[in-house]
C-alpha cells in the first residue's frame, strides 16, 4: 500500500480498523492498539494505543507492548486490517478456556491455521518476553512453546480475511457494505 498505514485505509468510506473496532468491542472489555506510526489518528478511537518497546519485532513486538496494558486473565489478539472480523470469534474461542493446561487457543479456517487471530492468557507476557530476547519472531512458532489448542471455525473464513494490498482493498470495496 505504499508504505500508507493499513489499517486506516478505506473500506467504504471508513478505515479499514474501525470496522476492526466495530465487530471486536463488543467482545472484549478492552482494546488497546498497537501503532508504531499514526498513534494520534488511532488515539482518535478513545482506545489504548502503545508503540512497540523494540524496533523490529514482527506483530508479536507490538503484542508484548499491548500486553503490559492488559488488565485481564486472558487477552485476543488480531491485526487492524481484518475488517469482517466474526462478531462471535471471541465467544466461539473462549469457549475452549476452561482447560487449565491450555494457554493459547486460535481458530483453523478449514485450510489456514489463523495464528494472528489468538486468544492467550495474559500471563504469556513473560515467556513471550524470552521468546522475542532469544530473537525469534514467529507467532506461529512462539505458539508452539505454549500448550495451544487449534478450534477448527470453518464457517467464518471471511473472519480471517487481512487487506494486505491495494488490489485486495479495492476489490474489498466493491463487495457491498452489508456484507460480512
Amino acid at each position: 500500500m505504499g508504505g500508507a498505514e493499513k489499517a486506516l485505509q478505506l473500506l467504504h468510506g471508513r478505515p479499514l480498523v474501525a470496522h476492526v473496532l466495530e465487530r471486536l468491542q463488543p467482545q472484549v472489555v478492552a482494546v488497546v492498539i498497537s501503532a508504531n506510526r499514526e498513534a494520534p489518528a488511532y488515539a482518535t478511537y478513545r482506545v489504548a494505543v502503545v508503540q512497540d518497546l523494540a524496533d523490529d519485532q514482527g506483530p508479536l513486538g507490538g503484542l508484548q507492548s499491548a500486553l503490559r496494558h492488559v488488565h485481564t486473565p486472558w487477552f485476543f489478539c488480531c491485526p487492524g486490517d481484518a475488517p469482517f472480523l466474526d462478531p462471535q470469534l471471541v465467544e466461539s474461542l473462549a469457549r475452549h478456556v476452561d482447560q487449565p493446561d491450555i494457554t493459547i487457543v486460535y481458530p483453523y479456517d478449514g485450510e489456514h491455521h489463523q495464528h494472528l487471530f489468538l486468544l492467550g492468557r495474559t500471563a504469556l507476557a513473560a515467556s513471550l518476553d524470552l521468546y522475542l530476547a532469544s530473537g525469534q519472531r514467529s507467532v506461529h512458532g512462539f505458539i508452539d512453546t505454549h500448550q495451544a489448542l487449534c478450534v477448527p471455525l470453518p464457517g467464518i473464513t471471511e473472519s480471517f480475511t487481512n487487506i494486505n494490498t491495494g488490489i485486495e482493498l479495492a476489490a474489498a470495496n466493491q463487495v457491498p457494505a452489508s456484507r460480512g
